[in-house]
């Protein structure tokens, strides 16, 4: 077989869309990040803050991006709370996508442009 019949390997990732205050917004992330997004939160028994800690599992690319931007809300990003730490974590990859998108026909473009990626699961969260 030679290397123009191998079958190309599949680019997995998942679809993340938020939406609020009149917006939507719709990015792929890494099946790495998508996996992070939707696994269960647990929540450290030695926490003294019982509703909000920095979770222990946030992806490098997401503390290395808030080191880099001086932003004050950015150290927040890695935070997640007992209410709504799945969606906490898809907002703390909004800057760290692998593509965003203003429509789902631009959604759509994409994926027939790029035949390589699968995506692998979809989360919807809310803009807060």
């Amino acid at each position: 077989m030679t290397t123009e019949n191998k079958p190309k390997k599949m680019v997995k990732v998942g679809l993340i869309t938020l939406s609020g205050q009149g917006d939507m917004w719709r990015f792929l992330v890494t099946e790495e990040h998508y996996n992070w997004v939707i696994a269960p939160i647990i929540e450290p028994e030695d926490h003294p803050q019982k509703y909000c800690w920095d979770d222990p599992d946030t992806p490098q690319a997401v503390i290395d991006y808030n080191k880099s931007t001086g932003d004050y809300f950015a150290p927040f990003l890695t935070s997640v709370s007992t209410g709504s730490g799945d969606n906490d974590k898809a907002l703390a990859l909004l800057e760290v996508n692998e593509g965003d998108f203003n429509s789902s026909s631009e959604l759509v473009q994409f994926m027939k442009e790029h035949a390589d990626y699968e995506i692998i699961g979809e989360y919807e969260g809310c803009i807060y």
